[in-house]
Order: structure tokens, then C-alpha cells, then sequence
């Protein structure tokens, strides 16, 4: 256990959060939460939502039941890893979404459990929560499937789509710190913006290879020798990250942001390999902080 010394310097927001509901996603989202705590040296922080319509005296039975899923969530973690510090949360709000997204900004990484086998449509008008939350985050947010997660080391690789701006920037920034804490290369697939091809000759193409080496050269200072490898992709992109899934421990992708508040458009990539389930899946928007100073694992 980390003593209290050694978190008298820990930024506030050092803390990987796991949103649990009692699903077996969720606990899948639980178990990888509790390992990416130990990889960063923080604590794992639990949490449950608990929509009131008015305000209660006294815990009724669906309040007793959302702190047995608390702390059984809480007892999985610890049984994976012993070590770590768990703590737990319940969480009454009007809106399990506003809440989720409140916490966003307060921690490091948010991860979170999801079906694939449950589509968008199927989550009615308002779509599904853990989109929701990706597009309207503070932090990096972990969507993990039923039977996708496994442990560090199993796969040797960190994939992360690049296309130009910001948000690609954040991804890899993000895809290197997750590689760097499990000893793995970073396997980046990048693929160049397509040109009408009746601007050809007439507007210069974007230099996408001059971003994509600036921002990996701004990773290798950050992190010498971790290894690195880049493939160009020309087909379909959601293809070639689909089939790179089942050699990945983790794929980060960039997502959307919107200030709009009902908002559910991740991106047509990310929408689509979120609920592949063959990997756990990061979504970096391009309001995600920065990565934090962390002890080296």
C-alpha cells in the first residue's frame, strides 16, 4: 500500500475512476480500471449513480443495492490488485450523464463498461450514456467490453489512430503514456486525408507527414526508447483498426467535442470500434487534460 508520504505531492486529479452499475461490462471496465490504478500509482476511485427524481429521508432498498454494487466492485478490484487503494463514491443526481461528465473533471481517466452487442438505436432518443460522456469529458475515457480486457503484457502493443490535429495529438500523447506504463510499443495507423480529385494541381495536398513526425518526435523526447512503429494505411481506416484490435491491449482513438449539450457524435471511427469488443477502447477528446506527473512505472 502507498503511504501517505508518498502522496503528499500527487496532483488532486491522480486518480483513475470506474463508473459500475452491476453489469458484467462494468466489472470487465472495473478490472481494467484496478490495473491501470497500479500502472499509474494512484488510487482506483468506484462509482455509482443514483437518479432521484426528489429529495429522500432515509436510504431505501435501491440505495442499499447501488452500495452492494459499490462494494463488490470495490472487492473485485482489490482481489486483482492487492495492492492498490480503492475508494468508493455513490452519486445522486437527476442524470446519470451530467454526473459521469462532472467527474470527468476531477480525475485522470474515466473508464467505463459497454456492450457491443447492445446497438446505438437501441438506447432510444437521448443514445447511449458512455457516448455521451466521451463527447462532453474532462479526461480520456476507457470503454471496455464483456471478455475484453486483459492483463498487462498479454499483447504486446498500444495501437492509436493518427489523423492530423489537435485531437490525433492528444491520442497519441495518450497511446504513448499507456505504452510507457506497460513496457509496450506504441503500433501507430495513420491514414493521409483524401483529395478531391479535381483540386489535384490546383491546392497543394496537407502535410500530414510533417505533423505526424512532429508529434512523434515530441513523444520519443518524452519518452526515450519506447518503440514505435507506423503504418500508412490508404484503405478504410475503421478496417484497419478493427483488424488490429485483437493484437491490441488497448486502441486509442481521438473523439469529438461539443459544447452541445445533448450531444452524442463521437466520430464515425470511434462510434464504430467502440463496440467492436475485441479491445478496450480509449476515446481522447480535445478537451482532455494533459497528462500529469506521474512516478515512472
Amino acid at each position: 500500500m502507498t503511504s501517505p508520504d508518498d502522496r503528499s505531492d500527487r496532483p488532486r486529479d491522480a486518480v483513475v475512476c470506474v463508473a459500475v452499475d452491476g453489469s458484467r461490462a462494468a466489472r470487465q471496465a472495473v478490472l481494467w480500471a484496478a490495473v491501470e490504478a497500479r500502472l499509474r500509482r494512484v488510487p482506483l476511485l468506484v462509482v455509482h449513480v443514483v437518479v432521484v427524481a426528489t429529495e429522500s429521508v432515509g436510504a431505501d432498498a435501491s440505495e442499499l443495492s447501488s452500495q452492494n454494487v459499490l462494494e463488490s466492485s470495490a472487492e473485485a478490484a482489490r482481489g486483482l490488485e492487492p495492492e492498490i487503494e480503492v475508494r468508493t463514491e455513490l452519486l445522486t443526481g437527476t442524470s446519470v450523464r451530467a454526473e459521469l461528465v462532472a467527474v470527468s473533471q476531477r480525475v485522470t481517466v474515466l473508464a467505463m463498461g459497454i456492450d457491443p452487442s447492445r446497438p446505438r438505436w437501441a438506447h432510444g432518443a437521448r443514445g447511449p450514456i458512455e457516448d455521451h460522456v466521451a463527447v462532453h469529458a474532462g479526461c480520456p475515457v476507457a470503454t471496455v467490453a464483456p471478455q475484453s480486457f486483459l492483463v498487462p503484457g498479454a499483447r504486446s502493443q498500444i495501437t492509436v489512430g493518427w489523423t492530423a490535429g489537435h485531437t490525433s495529438r492528444l491520442a497519441l500523447d495518450a497511446a504513448a503514456e499507456e505504452a510507457h506504463l506497460r513496457g509496450a510499443a506504441v503500433s501507430i495507423l495513420t491514414v493521409a486525408p483524401a483529395m478531391n480529385p479535381q483540386l489535384t494541381g490546383i491546392i497543394a495536398p496537407p502535410d500530414h507527414e510533417s505533423a505526424l513526425i512532429d508529434a512523434v518526435g515530441a513523444v520519443e523526447n518524452r519518452y526515450p526508447g519506447l518503440p514505435i512503429n507506423i503504418t500508412h494505411q490508404t484503405d478504410d481506416v475503421s478496417g484497419a483498426l478493427m483488424a488490429l484490435a485483437p493484437l491490441s491491449e488497448l486502441l486509442v482513438l481521438g473523439c469529438h467535442h461539443s459544447t452541445e449539450r445533448w450531444s452524442i457524435r463521437t466520430g464515425p471511427v470511434a462510434a464504430a470500434l467502440m463496440r467492436d469488443g475485441r479491445c478496450p477502447v480509449m476515446l481522447v477528446g480535445r478537451l482532455a487534460r494533459g497528462r500529469t506527473e506521474r512516478p515512472t512505472s
